[in-house]
């Protein structure tokens, strides 16, 4: 049976959980926080009647491992955007780990069992994968599996996967740079019935939670998309750089470049008969000198992209970098140009 479960973003306001603008995907689907109580569905529950009448979403994660309920009126919707998230910027942390016995339903209230394992977090920009140390002759991981508490969703499944050296001993690695931001769980299953559970979240990166501030006070309209990488605050830089005085609105500066990098049956083809289809007055002269900032700009920002490649800056300093030397620029031509470049980049 298909599961038709929409999803959306949502923006933690106040809450008992996570800090207030938290950012994460949940169930677009209002429940009571009855519903979540183990004993809901049982003909003698115990589900406290004023929970009948609490409704929000369901939170597969209160950052204990367990899953809980927010409130309705503590969500905020983000509005769309148009803009990657980077997988090197999320980052990961452990919520709950559990030593079990599919045999022994109390096998993992003895906390000492747990202790034989080293478990770690290991990430940067470039990797991220969860460490479990395991002791000198232990048996072998029979498989392991990966998945999305949200939605219910295997990602990845291993059979007989093998250890790695770490620090002189053996490890199993989890990589997890590659998955995106959400509630996970994994098992890592051994022989005799017993398995590890660790459940963790990967976080969307932290520039999310600054923008938040600002679209509580200036909410976008329903029919516009939002770029997180908008709003760039001040740095030193910008406040001491001057003021390029441009010989060309911004309206037409824009329309240049658009012009200028424009995809399909009109790649690298020249401006003069669109441009003056808008702008019948333009001189060949104006419309030279247009075409030339339009290419410089869009050197510029491919420049910037293949330094973000190289580990010289990061995609976000792309769009700080391209703000201060091109401030006409809208954000429809930068966002995009500087995905293209990277997409070049990498090719």
């Amino acid at each position: 049976m298909a599961n038709d479960t929409k999803y959306k973003l949502f923006f933690l306001k106040q809450n008992s959980f996570f800090d207030e603008g938290t950012l994460f995907e949940l169930a677009d689907e209002i429940i009571s926080e009855a519903s979540i109580n183990q004993s809901f569905d049982q003909r003698f529950n115990s589900v406290p009647t004023e929970l009948y009448n609490n409704f929000g979403y369901f939170l597969p994660d209160r950052g204990d491992g367990v899953s809980g309920f927010i409130k309705q009126d503590s969500v905020l919707e983000c509005p769309a955007f148009a803009e990657n998230v980077p997988p090197g910027n999320c980052l990961v942390k452990i919520t709950s780990t559990q030593y079990l016995s599919r045999a022994d339903s109390l096998f993992h209230k003895n906390v000492n069992n747990l202790r034989i394992f080293g478990i770690q977090v290991e990430q940067n920009l470039h990797y991220k994968k969860i460490v479990i140390l395991f002791p000198k002759n232990f048996p072998p991981i029979q498989s392991v599996t990966l998945k999305n508490r949200l939605k219910s969703i295997e990602n990845e499944s291993y059979e007989n996967p093998r250890l790695e050296t770490f620090d002189d001993g053996n490890a199993y690695c989890i990589h997890i740079a590659h998955i995106p931001p959400g509630f996970y769980e994994t098992e890592i299953n051994l022989p005799k019935g017993m398995f590890i559970r660790l459940r963790f979240i990967k976080f969307f990166p932290k520039y999310f939670k600054e923008k938040y501030p600002f679209i509580v006070s200036n909410p976008p309209s329903e029919t516009s998309t939002f770029y997180m990488g908008e709003f760039v605050f001040p740095t030193e830089d910008y406040l001491n750089k001057p003021l390029k005085k441009e010989k060309f609105p911004a309206d037409l500066l824009n329309l240049t470049l658009e012009l200028k990098t424009e995809w399909g049956e009109n790649f690298c083809k020249p401006i003069d008969e669109r441009i003056l289809h808008k702008f019948p007055a333009l001189t060949s002269a104006e419309i030279n000198e247009l075409d030339k900032i339009a290419g410089e700009t869009e050197s510029f920002i491919y420049h910037l992209a293949e330094q973000e490649l190289d580990g010289k800056i990061s995609e976000w300093d792309i769009v700080v970098k391209v703000r201060l030397e091109f401030p006409w620029i809208n954000d429809t031509n930068l966002f995009r140009l500087k995905n293209i470049g990277m997409f070049y980049a990498r090719r």
